[in-house]
C-alpha cells in the first residue's frame, strides 16, 4: 500500500467538507492501521504525482491549485457537490460565477484525472453525465449519537444550514407560519445557520423573522454551535424541514435523523437518493404534511423509524466494509 495523504484548503471545523474529510480519514486510519497526514499547499505540490504517494482531495468548488499541473496521476478526488450557478445569479453573482467556473473545471478534469469517488448516487450520476468512467460510490458518514436530550413539550421544527436563496429560507419561514395557524398551537422554529452579511437576502430574512416571531410562532435563530450543542438541538426538536433546491447529499437531514428527529424535504437531488424518497414532499404540500406529523405522534414515529433504518447503514462504524471495498484497490494505484 502506498503512503496516503489528504489535502483540503479549509480548517473551519464548522465546514461540512472539513468534517466529512476528517471522518473519512479517521475510518481509513482505523481500517488500514495507517496514519494519514494532512498537507498544506506546499506539501500538496511536493507530493503531487509522486509514484509512492496517494492524495485524497475533496472537490466541492473551483480549485485554483489544480491549474498548476496538466495531469493528476496520484490524486483520489472525492466529489461532494457544486451547487449550480443558476441558484445564485440574482443574490450572489460572485458565488454564481465561481460555481459556473467550478462546473467548467469539473468537466475538464475528466481528461487529466482517473480516480473519482462520489459521496452519493446523485453525484455519481452527475460525474458520469460529464463523461467520467468508473466512478466509485462511497457515502458521507454519520457519527453515532452519544448524548440524549428530551424533546420540547410543544411542537418544534428545525432547519440547519446557510441562509441563502437556494435553500429557500424565506419560504421556510412561510411554512412555519402557516403550520402554526393550521394546527392552532404554539410551535417553535429553530434555525441554525448564518448568511452573508450586507446582502439584500439576509436583510429581508431578518425582517421576516422579526415579523413572524409573534402569536403562535416562536423563532429561535442560533449560530456557531459546538458539535455537542448542535446534536442537542437536533434531538430537542420534533421535525426537521427543508425546502432546499439542490443538495449533493443532504448532510443536515441525515444528522437530524441520526439524532432522533425525522425530516421532510423537497426534491433537490442527493437527499432523495440517500433516503430512498422517504420523507420527500413538494413545497405546496409541505405545510399540510408538517401539520399532520405534528398532530399525530404515531405517524411522526413511523416516519422516523423508516428513515432511521436507512441512516443506520452509513453511521460509523456500520459503513466500514463499504469503505474497505472502495479503497482496497484505490490505495494501490
Amino acid at each position: 500500500m502506498k503512503k496516503v495523504y489528504a489535502y483540503f484548503n479549509t480548517s473551519n471545523k464548522y465546514n461540512s467538507i472539513y468534517q466529512q474529510t476528517m471522518l473519512l480519514i479517521e475510518r481509513l486510519e482505523t481500517i488500514y492501521h495507517i496514519c494519514i497526514p494532512i498537507l498544506d499547499k506546499k506539501g500538496f505540490y511536493e507530493h503531487l504525482n509522486q509514484d509512492e504517494d496517494v492524495i485524497l482531495f475533496p472537490y466541492d468548488t473551483l480549485k485554483f491549485e489544480l491549474f498548476r499541473c496538466c495531469r493528476f496521476k496520484n490524486i483520489i478526488f472525492i466529489y461532494h457537490n457544486i451547487t449550480p450557478s443558476r441558484f445564485f445569479w440574482t443574490t450572489e453573482p460572485l458565488v454564481a460565477a465561481r460555481s459556473f467556473i467550478g462546473h467548467l473545471q469539473l468537466r475538464l478534469l475528466r481528461y487529466v484525472s482517473n480516480h473519482w469517488i462520489a459521496v452519493s448516487e446523485y453525484n455519481k450520476l452527475e460525474l458520469e453525465s460529464y463523461g467520467y468512467h468508473q466512478v466509485h460510490l462511497c457515502s458521507n458518514l454519520i457519527k453515532k449519537t452519544q448524548s440524549h436530550v428530551e424533546k420540547t413539550q410543544e411542537p418544534s421544527l428545525l432547519y440547519v444550514g446557510r441562509i441563502v436563496q437556494n435553500k429557500k429560507c424565506m419560504e421556510l419561514l412561510d411554512v412555519a407560519k402557516t403550520v402554526s395557524e393550521t394546527i392552532d398551537r404554539h410551535i417553535s422554529l429553530y434555525i441554525v445557520g448564518s448568511g452573508k452579511e450586507n446582502t439584500n437576502y439576509l436583510r429581508r430574512f431578518r425582517a421576516r423573522v422579526k415579523k413572524y416571531s409573534a402569536g403562535n410562532l416562536s423563532i429561535h435563530w442560533l449560530n456557531s454551535l459546538s458539535e455537542e450543542e448542535l446534536s442537542q438541538i437536533y434531538q430537542h426538536c420534533w421535525l426537521y424541514i427543508t425546502l432546499s433546491q439542490h443538495e449533493g447529499f443532504g448532510l443536515p437531514v441525515c444528522e437530524s435523523i441520526n439524532n432522533g428527529t425525522p425530516a421532510l424535504y423537497t426534491s433537490c437531488g442527493g437527499q432523495e437518493f440517500v433516503l430512498n424518497n422517504v420523507g420527500l414532499t413538494d413545497e405546496e404540500s409541505m405545510p399540510q404534511q408538517v401539520a399532520t406529523l405534528l398532530n399525530d405522534q404515531a405517524v411522526l414515529a413511523e416516519l422516523y423509524q423508516q428513515q432511521k433504518k436507512i441512516i443506520t447503514g452509513i453511521t460509523i462504524p456500520n459503513y466500514d466494509n463499504e469503505i474497505k471495498r472502495v479503497f482496497d484497490k484505490l490505495l494501490l494505484i
